[in-house]
């Protein structure tokens, strides 16, 4: 049961009952609690957005392997082509097959 509230006589005071207390000191407690957690989200978020960029800078890279790979590939069809004529390799037997024109 709540004690009974007394008021001080030489001040604006009022003594609070301990289960009012209790509720302050819980609710001063949940507030603690939530800003921490956001606190400990905006480092997460932080965090995240870090890791993004480096996986954005490592996609450029591959982006940019990726397309010398594909020049190369280009470039090596290219040669082929105007060495030996349309047609594909085969690395397995090491040779190029002719692709057959029709007329």
């Amino acid at each position: 049961m709540d004690k009974k509230i007394k008021t001080k006589t030489n001040t604006n005071e009022v003594e609070m009952t301990a289960d009012d207390i209790s509720s302050v000191v819980e609710l001063s407690t949940e507030f603690q609690a939530i800003l921490r957690e956001f606190g400990e989200l905006h480092l997460r978020k932080i965090q995240v957005e870090e890791e993004n960029n480096r996986l954005d800078e490592i996609e450029e890279d591959l982006k940019g392997t990726y397309i010398t790979i594909t020049q190369r590939e280009n470039d090596m069809v290219n040669r082929f082509t105007k060495k030996y004529g349309e047609g594909r390799v085969d690395t397995t037997r090491g040779v190029y097959i002719k692709t057959k024109k029709s007329i």
